[in-house]
């Protein structure tokens, strides 16, 4: 303890306490070390950790007269870590939302924004206006999007057919193809501001090669502000 080694004394006093030794009297000047470096990593912004080592204080000390002397404290020290914890998660979220929103990702960043909205509403990265950009701008960027609709031949999407896909999307949404195909389908795309868009990592193929074949036009676009992504 006087070379301010908390967990070095901690072992040596539990082995005093297993060698028959009252350890009684120290507990208290170990919790206050432990609750010094809890200081110390809620200053590093380790809130993770700061919160552990108060779960580990609770589990150790509870019954000793240090621990309810020092409940306020140590229920201060908990409230820091959980809202230092719950900032930084938000700061997190944010910045992957300012990337998406830089790289008009727009259907990416969407769920994140609702996210951000229901979970650390009161939190400086969404109530921060002076943030570039502020969540309320990524809000109002996603706000007219339509739906975010997936694609896939083995039924775990919610179409295994892309027309059908675009039947069903009002404008503004993205269809997502989530597997290479091949969709042997002629495409129709008559609505406004849609995108279809192979799944990152791959590249959906349309064609008129297989059982269905012969289509005067094999993808047609009739509507305004159409984005076809990764699509062979």
């Amino acid at each position: 303890m006087a070379n301010r080694d908390a967990s070095l004394a901690e072992r040596c006093l539990e082995q005093a306490r297993t060698l028959g030794a009252g350890i009684e009297p120290y507990l208290g000047p170990l919790a206050a070390a432990a609750l010094e470096q809890v200081g110390q990593l809620l200053d590093k912004k380790a809130f993770a950790e700061a919160e552990a080592a108060l779960s580990d204080i609770e589990a150790k000390y509870a019954k000793t007269p240090w621990f309810r002397t020092n409940k306020e404290v140590l229920e201060a020290a908990r409230r820091a870590a959980a809202t230092g914890k719950r900032e930084a998660e938000a700061d997190r979220l944010y910045a992957e939302a300012a990337k998406l929103f830089n790289q008009k990702e727009l259907f990416d960043l969407k769920p994140i924004v609702e996210k951000l909205k229901a979970e650390y509403a009161g939190t400086a990265a969404a109530t921060d206006a002076g943030r570039k950009p502020s969540l309320a701008e990524m809000e109002q960027a996603v706000a007219n999007l339509g739906k975010r609709l997936t694609v896939r031949l083995d039924g775990k999407g919610d179409f295994t057919s892309i027309q059908a896909a675009i039947d069903a999307a009002p404008p503004e949404s993205l269809i997502e193809i989530q597997d290479n195909g091949p969709y042997n389908e002629p495409l129709t795309i008559n609505k406004n501001g849609l995108t279809l868009r192979g799944k990152r990592g791959f590249w959906p193929i349309v064609t008129s090669a297989g059982p269905r074949g012969h289509f005067s036009i094999l993808v047609g676009v009739g509507g305004a502000r159409i984005t076809l992504e990764r699509l062979v």
